[in-house]
């Protein structure tokens, strides 16, 4: 599909009237890892994340959070096609390899924050899957993950590859508590010991890291304490997890700012009871992991971009030309499914 993304983005006047057609449409681009070109493991390499930027200030507006929401509400913020900048999570190579680059060019990007992550209480679960897989022995075995037996294949880098990813798949979509049972038997059946502390790689940004990007200019709002699905834990922790993390950011900057984003944010992530407890601590919005379905009507349904690496894919969405086709979609009553970047955090370069 990207050959033909491409073919029309050369077409002369395609970008424009694409423009011209969603002048008011803004295309918030979401992003979770980054790392140096010379660097290897996951994340948005920095020549690419810089390539991005430049395109975006060549011809973009760019707004906060909320500039967005005082445009939902009438007000004039001036900027047609306006974009916002979010990254989820609070990784360290946010500090190290995106925040430099924001700085440069000046870009005013959104941090949402898990504050259990970046207090050290916890460590992401994808991360810990990943640091059994990579130090599994090389075994083919079964693991009962929601009462039903999975296959592990570690014999090989691909199969160890192949093995996390469709562990952390299928752990999308269960609780909390199994996931945990699902990582303390993993880590049983491998003989492989969990640390108290993420490894460098998969570490978070420091609160001093934090104050230093907000003085410079960088926003930050809350993500969760913890990361958990909110849809499947009990009522009063969600509140635990919308309250919490808004009072430890409020704690540290001052202010924990207008929006929240949903943990994963994905389709069954969040539902009306989640939303209305965001909006019952102080929130006017809550951002999306993917474009949905009411596109931008609700402030508590704000879609996003998955920003990757095919700079084909990031001028479409960026065009306008991704929205309208998922406008059309709507008006044609199809479905507007969340999409690869979803699942994996970015679609591939061809």
């Amino acid at each position: 599909m990207w050959w033909l993304k491409r073919l029309l983005l050369a077409t002369p006047g395609f970008t424009s009237l694409c423009r011209r057609l969603t002048r008011r449409h803004v295309r918030v681009f979401m992003y979770h890892r980054f790392r140096d070109d010379a660097g290897a493991g996951e994340g948005m390499r920095a020549s690419v994340f810089r390539r991005q930027l430049q395109v975006v200030l060549a011809g973009h507006a760019v707004w906060t959070p909320d500039q967005q929401l005082r445009a939902r509400a009438g007000e004039a913020v001036p900027g047609a096609c306006p974009v916002v900048i979010t990254t989820d999570d609070g990784y360290r190579d946010y500090y190290e390899v995106a925040f430099p680059i924001l700085r440069e060019l000046g870009v005013p990007a959104t941090l949402f924050v898990t504050t259990g992550f970046v207090d050290g209480s916890i460590w992401l679960w994808w991360d810990k899957l990943r640091h059994l897989g990579e130090r599994a022995p090389a075994v083919v075995s079964e693991l009962e993950v929601a009462g039903q037996l999975v296959p592990l294949d570690f014999r090989g880098p691909q199969q160890r590859q192949q093995t996390v990813r469709f562990l952390i798949n299928r752990g999308r979509f269960i609780a909390d508590a199994e996931k945990r049972r699902m990582l303390d038997r993993l880590a049983a059946a491998l003989q492989v010991e969990l640390p108290a502390q993420p490894p460098a790689s998969a570490s978070a940004v420091t609160w001093e890291h934090i104050r230093a990007m907000h003085q410079a200019g960088q926003v930050f709002a809350p993500h969760s304490v913890t990361h958990p699905i909110l849809t499947r834990i009990e009522p009063t922790a969600v509140d635990r997890e919308i309250q919490a993390s808004r009072d430890r950011l409020a704690e540290i900057l001052g202010d924990a700012g207008r929006v929240f984003a949903y943990p994963q944010g994905g389709p069954s992530d969040f539902d009306a009871d989640v939303s209305r407890r965001v909006a019952a601590a102080g929130f006017a919005g809550c951002y999306l992991a993917y474009q949905g379905p009411a596109l931008d009507d609700d402030a508590f349904q704000l879609p996003r971009y998955c920003a990757g690496e095919c700079m084909t894919t990031f001028r479409w969405a960026l065009c306008g030309a991704e929205f309208l086709g998922n406008r059309l979609r709507r008006k044609l009553g199809l479905a507007i499914t969340p999409g690869q970047g979803y699942w994996y955090g970015a679609e591939p370069a061809p």
